[in-house]
């Protein structure tokens, strides 16, 4: 399973600089390294109006959705969605997230279901 350990990301805040020097854009290019050499890639940039001014994000290639980090693998950019790629604490067994997390959550779901 592909984790976001081991799966390279590109965050928003590398590439800001790039993205304040041309205030009004509405997409960025950005060349990646890449085993298969230098790649590049054309990503539309969302603005959302915050209570502080002015939030800058990715839309992923593959869905179209708000982004604050896109994940490489097998020569495509996309979401951690898109990629299905998870979290480490989901592949341990019995680890303290499925026990904290993963079953009271699964069993509140299951409560408010059958409640209906």
């Amino acid at each position: 399973m592909l984790t976001i350990e081991n799966c390279p990301r590109l965050d928003i805040k590398s590439i800001k600089p790039q993205i304040a020097s041309k205030p009004g854009c509405s997409s960025v290019h950005v060349d990646l390294n890449a085993t298969a050499g230098l790649m590049g890639f054309d990503l539309r940039v969302l603005r959302d109006q915050a209570t502080f001014g002015e939030r800058i994000l990715l839309a992923c290639p593959s869905c179209g959705k708000k982004r604050r980090h896109l994940y490489f693998h097998d020569g495509q950019l996309a979401c951690r969605v898109c990629q299905h790629v998870g979290y480490p604490a989901w592949t341990w067994p019995d680890s303290s997230w499925r026990t904290r997390v993963g079953r009271p959550v699964s069993r509140a779901w299951r409560r408010r279901v059958r409640s209906k």
